[in-house]
């Protein structure tokens, strides 16, 4: 993707462990672009057997497909122990026609089916090509408190953000 080097996020795989219905589904997110060269989204998919079958890809981010050249990337998820709830955190360019990138949270109440998606970040940065940011970037949620990490390239100075989300 560009401005974040030539290197694709990995995959990212989590379980439910809670004690609610979708407890031991398996979940695994990556970013692709199967809608178009100019248009990276972030995937899920989730087995409910132990990994013997699989759901078809469900997109995560939320905004229009038509919208190329919007990528959205290196997404990072967790689920929550407590309630079950999916979160992922991923870069986004949805609001911007150049390299500016916005950092976006995704969130899940109903094992996956359906996506709500929340700007995070407070301001947009422009990575830059030279640095790798990709693995840089995380999310950790329990009873209904998620911490979201990501990396921000401004005014020249590489910095790690995070914000204390409360979604109880």
């Amino acid at each position: 993707m560009p401005g974040f080097g030539k290197a694709s996020g990995a995959p990212v795989s989590a379980c439910d462990i809670s004690y609610g219905d979708r407890h031991g589904t398996i979940y695994v997110s990556w970013s692709d672009q199967r809608n178009g060269e100019n248009n990276t989204d972030v995937w899920l998919a989730k087995s409910a057997d132990k990994g013997n079958t699989w759901s078809d890809p469900i997109r995560v981010n939320d905004d229009e497909v038509t919208m190329m050249g919007r990528h959205q990337c290196y997404n990072w998820m967790s689920v929550d122990p407590v309630s079950g709830n999916i979160y992922l955190v991923f870069y986004d360019r949805r609001e911007h026609e150049g390299l500016e990138t916005d950092v976006y949270m995704a969130i899940s109440t109903d094992g996956g089916q359906t996506f709500s998606n929340e700007k995070i970040s407070d301001q947009p940065f422009e990575p830059d090509n030279n640095i790798y940011m990709g693995d840089y970037i995380n999310i950790a949620a329990y009873a209904g408190y998620v911490r979201p990490i990501w990396t921000t390239y401004e005014n020249g100075v590489l910095s790690i953000k995070t914000a204390l989300i409360d979604v109880r």
